[in-house]
């Protein structure tokens, strides 16, 4: 009697849901990174090109702005990348014992199939 397998084919992958929130972050956080290099461009170039209201002149933006800016969302794109690579890595840890769950099943099977035979050629 050959020992029956169950292993799962490759391309099917559990947990499609999570796996589509984990990329969502990663999006998410790079979508960020755009957005902060864009606001302290704006920034930068609205330092030089003071507003003239009311007959004042008021400066807006400037370097220091800009850079708080860069380092705020640099800070929140590498939460948001994280957060989506963390799920990531625990889906492919839940992925991986999963398969070696498998193949020590299959393994005891076969181990056990050759113990009865074996069992049954000694007198």
């Amino acid at each position: 009697m050959a020992a029956r397998t169950r292993k799962a084919p490759a391309s099917t992958r559990k947990f499609g849901l999570l796996r589509f929130i984990a990329y969502l972050y990663v999006i998410i956080g790079l979508l960020v990174l755009i957005g902060a290099i864009l606001a302290s461009v704006i920034t930068l170039n609205a330092a030089n090109n003071p507003i003239v209201a009311g007959g004042q002149v008021i400066q807006t933006g400037g370097a220091t702005a800009a850079v708080g800016i860069i380092v705020s969302g640099v800070i929140v794109a590498l939460i948001y990348v994280g957060i989506g690579h963390a799920i990531l890595a625990f889906l492919s840890i839940e992925e991986h014992t999963r398969r070696s769950a498998i193949a020590q099943e299959q393994l005891l099977r076969a181990n056990m199939q050759l113990l009865r035979q074996l069992d049954q050629r000694l007198p």
